[in-house]
């Protein structure tokens, strides 16, 4: 019965955002067991048009990408979406300075990790995350509508 019902949960769907190729690929593949990935993109300017295209509950985003940096996808994001279909935006940084913490404080982003990372704990940190926003089958349904 435990089984049926984890079959039929819903997985939640993320859009990986990465400028190192090989390193979004290896999320990828990871992370492809417990999540459905619905994309990846190398640049910030392609970022923000598949977020807002395909409205992903959760976006692994590194702070280095071509274009537009991490910060800037997810000010722009704010700017051309509704509050209820922005995702969970979980920044992914080898860079931990006191500015970029400050940053992140200040612009009320959801979580911050540091690489490296083991991936098994940033699968827990997608869930935990995910639940303390209230990215469920009950919201998931309710945001596909809109």
């Amino acid at each position: 019965m435990i089984r049926r019902l984890k079959k039929l949960e819903k997985k939640l769907n993320i859009l990986i955002v990465d400028g190192d190729v090989s390193e979004a690929e290896e999320l990828e593949n990871e992370l492809n067991r417990e999540f459905d990935i619905v994309g990846t993109v190398f640049d910030g300017m392609k970022a923000v048009d598949e977020i807002i295209r395909k409205k992903p509950e959760v976006v692994l985003i590194d702070i280095m990408l071509p274009y537009i940096d991490g910060v800037g996808v997810i000010e722009k994001c704010r700017e051309c979406m509704e509050y209820e279909q922005l995702p969970v935006f979980i920044v992914l940084t080898s860079i931990g300075t006191e500015k970029l913490i400050e940053c992140v404080n200040h612009m009320d982003i959801d979580y911050c990790m540091m690489r490296p990372f083991k991936n098994e704990v940033l699968c827990r940190r997608i869930k935990q995350v995910a639940k303390i926003k209230g990215l469920d089958q009950k919201n998931h349904s309710e945001r596909n509508r809109k």
